[in-house]
């Protein structure tokens, strides 16, 4: 994987104040230390934990497991969409036939200004999750689930990181329950996440050299504003955007790379508000006609 093999003198990025309180709300996370069902491993800058739900899987039922990596201070990694440079984390589940795994779930990134480039990523501690479901059918034992997850870690350099995890659940056929140890850890993972509104409406259109999002029935508009796509080159994320309201909604207008957008659907996040306040919500914007120079 010669994505990982990357290394860059960077310049010591200054830490904002807003960045400063989303780290000092991370620093109360990861309160799973030593509980059962927890693995670690990691790089001496970030520390990796895969943790499930449930101490126990039953046939048909799901539970949810978590990676929580643990960043040093001064230290962040990446986003799946990196920003203007960087390598994305990843994480690759192992699992036994009769387990299948959902997409992963990322929290609401952060901005990362370096020479100039504008970084998508975390500080602090972040936790991915994902849903595991059992098959119908699940025979007695006890079942192994791995995790493979890459980073780069990056403060005045830049270092691949990587993390072999794994936990150990029994089949059970009676119902399973939360692990009550766990169950504040998973309910503040969560709330870190962006929600979904099937009633969000939104659009995208090209005119000249911006990128227009339009969006409705998203609620009360709280700035500061922002949209973070989930692919790189769909706009220049050096640009703020310009918004425009309007009765039913507003639109966000940013300045676009030169290069051809890709295809498809503008996925991301919208983000609103900034500190505590901070929300994201999931965002799928459909292709609309190409306006006019």
């Amino acid at each position: 994987h010669n994505e990982f093999v990357w290394w860059a003198i960077r310049a010591p990025m200054p830490e904002s104040p807003g960045m400063k309180r989303i780290s000092s709300m991370c620093a109360a996370l990861l309160i799973f230390a030593g509980a059962p069902g927890a693995t670690a491993g990691g790089s001496k800058n970030v520390e990796a934990h895969l943790i499930s739900s449930a101490n126990a899987v039953r046939a048909g039922d799901s539970l949810t497991v978590a990676v929580a990596l643990k960043v040093a201070p001064g230290w962040h990694i990446y986003w799946k969409n990196p920003g203007d440079s960087g390598v994305k984390t990843s994480l690759v589940f192992t699992l036994p036939d009769f387990f299948r795994a959902s997409d992963l779930r990322w929290p609401i990134p952060q901005r990362f200004i370096e020479g100039g480039l504008m970084m998508l990523g975390y500080t602090g501690e972040v936790v991915l999750l994902a849903t595991i479901t059992a098959a119908a059918e699940v025979p007695k034992g006890r079942f192994s689930i791995m995790a493979q997850v890459k980073w780069v870690e990056c403060r005045d350099i830049c270092i691949p990181g990587r993390a072999d995890l794994s936990l150990a659940l029994p089949s059970t056929p009676e119902p399973v329950r939360p692990d009550p140890s766990q169950t504040r850890f998973f309910a503040e993972a969560r709330r870190r996440l962006p929600s979904a509104d099937p009633a969000v409406r939104a659009r995208y259109i090209r005119t000249g050299d911006a990128i227009e999002i339009t969006l409705r029935r998203v609620g009360g508009l709280v700035e500061p504003v922002d949209f973070l796509p989930e692919a790189q080159g769909w706009i220049d994320l050096r640009s703020p955007p310009r918004i425009t309201r309007s009765a039913a909604g507003f639109t966000l207008r940013f300045k676009r790379p030169a290069d051809p957008l890709p295809a498809g659907d503008l996925k991301g996040v919208l983000v609103m508000g900034s500190g505590v306040g901070r929300k994201g919500f999931e965002i799928s914007a459909a292709p609309a006609d190409v306006k006019a120079h």
